[in-house]
């Protein structure tokens, strides 16, 4: 049996085994379709890095508003709230989180539960599939480094559309990345139709 709800750090409850009742519980079940679509697409142990950077691609390169707030942080861009969500779906059965044997970092995989209430409960939240694809082919099998990369110009790219400022802009907060790394980067995410030429 499901349990009926299961309670946020943000306080808030919502449940799975039945249709929402408000606008809260709808943007609930969409975070919630959101992270295992993106983590059941791939189809490989993912990390909490992949889930923060493609939810933050979803959102803000995609126009799929989740309502998650991002800050620049350690590998890009970062939310609190759906690092909650994430603990949430682990605790609720969605998702098993297992700590990387090489001592750094998670695998993530739907379980079966997970995978069922996708297709049976989550279908009306469903993430547009283009979207989804743009975003594993994007990062999908990325290390770290490349995923933090993509989010930082992302980031900046908010800020600036002017390639010069967003090289100046990724190099003042993450020195380690090269012009040319930036500008790759740029040049993808142009091309994927998640940031303007």
């Amino acid at each position: 049996m499901i349990p009926k709800k299961i309670i946020n750090n943000s306080a808030k409850a919502y449940s799975f085994d039945r249709e929402p009742v408000n606008a809260d519980e709808v943007n609930q079940m969409r975070k919630a379709t959101a992270i295992l679509t993106l983590v059941e697409n791939v189809r490989d142990k993912v990390g909490k890095t992949f889930i923060q950077k493609g939810v933050y691609l979803l959102q803000e390169g995609l126009g799929e508003n989740l309502g998650y707030d991002y800050k620049l942080h350690r590998y890009g861009p970062y939310s609190e709230e759906l690092d909650r969500d994430i603990d949430n779906l682990k605790n609720y059965g969605l998702i098993e989180v297992e700590q990387n044997q090489k001592g750094h970092g998670f695998r993530i995989t739907t379980t079966d539960k997970g995978r069922s209430l996708l297709k049976e409960n989550f279908s009306h939240y469903t993430v547009n599939d283009d979207k989804l694809r743009k975003i594993s082919s994007l990062i999908g099998t990325e290390p770290v480094r490349k995923m933090e990369l993509i989010g930082t110009v992302l980031y900046f790219s908010k800020k600036s559309k002017d390639v010069s400022e967003i090289k100046r802009l990724v190099n003042t907060v993450k020195p380690h990345f090269s012009d040319s790394e930036i500008e790759e980067a740029v040049r993808v995410l142009g091309e994927k139709g998640i940031i303007e030429k």
